[in-house]
């Protein structure tokens, strides 16, 4: 049975779903009226819905009961410069979404080569992945900002700058589990030097994620991996 997305989902409502699901229903898994499917509002509840009216144009359904799933005991937050090429930055975000993360933010700093993103393009890539892999936590999105704002707003207990500057950098693991985690992943052009002293002056402590460098969406895939890894599978 497959995992269907409404943000307003509550127990009782009878609610349409949108369009593009509605047509996967009808068309595709060829439902009927008593069907049964199961939707999920994104912030940790799932709910059995007994299908009303199934259209092509519109599926309505009544939800039952709500089952509870809780938020993570920690909490990731990848914040980077959207890449030139926006597929890789979709894809990072696919992925990150499949293996688990809170809050996804983008920004501009000296050499970003993007100054803005298509933020509806990038929710429905975070919500298809989302009912692919079966979760149902939706991550936060965050809007294109500028990267002082987003260094000096920082409220995370552990934050972590990955930068290309040739000095002693620790791995994101070694920070204690079950933390808030913000990690910042440069442009591809990399950080400025003040941009790399404004995020140490506001507490966030420099990282290697490889020896090698990595683009900018597989460096922010591989801290999110890391940091998933330490927590979940702890010894």
């Amino acid at each position: 049975m497959g995992l269907f997305y409404h943000p307003d989902a509550v127990t009782g409502s009878i609610l349409t779903l949108s369009r593009e699901e509605s047509s996967h229903i009808a068309r595709v898994l060829r439902m009927q009226p008593g069907h049964c499917l199961r939707v999920t509002n994104g912030r940790g509840s799932l709910y059995l819905a007994e299908i009303l009216e199934c259209r092509p144009s519109a599926v309505k359904a009544r939800l039952g009961e709500e089952a509870c799933f809780k938020p993570r005991n920690f909490s990731i937050h990848i914040a980077l410069a959207p890449t030139k090429n926006i597929k890789r930055t979709e894809w990072f975000v696919e992925k990150a979404v499949e293996t688990g993360i809170e809050q996804i933010s983008f920004f501009q700093s000296r050499h970003s080569v993007r100054a803005s993103i298509n933020l509806e393009r990038i929710y429905k890539v975070a919500v298809a992945a989302m009912k692919q892999s079966e979760r149902y936590h939706l991550p936060l999105i965050n809007d294109m900002q500028k990267l002082e704002a987003l260094t000096a707003n920082a409220t995370e207990e552990y934050r972590w700058i990955a930068h290309c500057r040739q000095e002693q950098k620790r791995m994101p693991m070694a920070c204690p589990t079950h933390t808030s985690n913000l990690v910042l992943i440069g442009p591809e052009g990399g950080f400025h030097e003040q941009e790399i002293q404004q995020a140490l002056e506001n507490n966030f402590s420099p990282v290697e994620l490889n020896p090698f460098r990595l683009r900018t969406e597989t460096a922010a895939l591989t801290a999110c991996q890391w940091l998933n890894i330490v927590n979940t599978y702890t010894l």
